[in-house]
């Protein structure tokens, strides 16, 4: 039979995906033949590439095993931070931009594994609220690598942490649509701070950090851009 519009109204026939009369022509159809829905293999899509994500975060973890710290210390901590309309390489070219969004977050972690003097491992939980412009919860979880030594350790101990994770906010921030004319509520989150140990006072430290959301180049929801906030806080290591 040739390709006639199915009047099945349950699903999709391929009338209404094959506009070529040539097409019509030439290929004996199914009239009974249903497509999934273009939503439902977005979201499938969408699940696998999180799926992908999380699985690489979960390699990582199980990668870098290392050697398990005699104490496999906590840490927990404070900070706070300014929103920037800015991107990463702003950032760091000192040309960022401040909006009227900022943030006050908590966050509890424990040291995971060391790898010889150079690096070692963190999981972090974060919980933040924003205020200014926005106003909702975000709740973060990350694994992060910790660069360790450094010339002037002698003088003040510092450290170089890049973490990679997962970050939920209560609404879909308003900067990131503002900025990005799009957003979701489940995004990666990405965080790279400097830290240095205050003198004579080992189990605490001032830090620098840049707090990040995005969807990771469309991983998340197919969202592309997202959100950078500059972060100070302070920090206690539990011995």
């Amino acid at each position: 039979m040739l390709f006639q519009p199915s009047a099945n109204r349950g699903g999709h026939s391929l009338g209404k995906w094959l506009k070529n009369d040539t097409i019509h022509d030439m290929i004996p159809v199914n009239e009974n033949v249903s497509f999934v829905k273009p939503a439902t293999a977005f979201c499938t899509i969408r699940s696998c590439r999180v799926f992908c994500f999380v699985s690489t975060v979960l390699m990582l973890l199980t990668t870098f095993d290392g050697h398990v710290l005699a104490a496999e210390r906590l840490f927990m901590g404070l900070y706070g931070g300014q929103a920037t309309s800015s991107s990463i390489k702003e950032i760091y070219t000192l040309e960022a931009e401040t909006v009227d969004s900022s943030i006050a977050a908590f966050f509890l972690g424990k040291e995971m594994g060391s790898y010889g003097n150079f690096f070692s491992s963190e999981m972090e939980g974060q919980i933040v609220k924003h205020t200014g412009d926005q106003d909702h919860w975000e709740f973060n979880g990350v694994f992060t690598l910790r660069w360790l030594p450094f010339p002037w350790d002698n003088t003040i101990d510092t450290s170089l942490a890049v973490g990679l994770g997962l970050s939920y906010a209560t609404e879909k921030p308003l900067i990131e649509v503002e900025k990005n004319e799009e957003s979701d509520e489940l995004l990666a989150y990405l965080m790279i701070e400097l830290d240095f140990d205050l003198p004579e006072q080992s189990n605490w430290s001032i830090f620098g950090r840049l707090h990040h959301r995005s969807g990771a180049w469309g991983v998340f929801d197919g969202v592309h851009g997202g959100s950078n906030i500059l972060c100070a806080g302070l920090k206690y290591t539990f011995n």
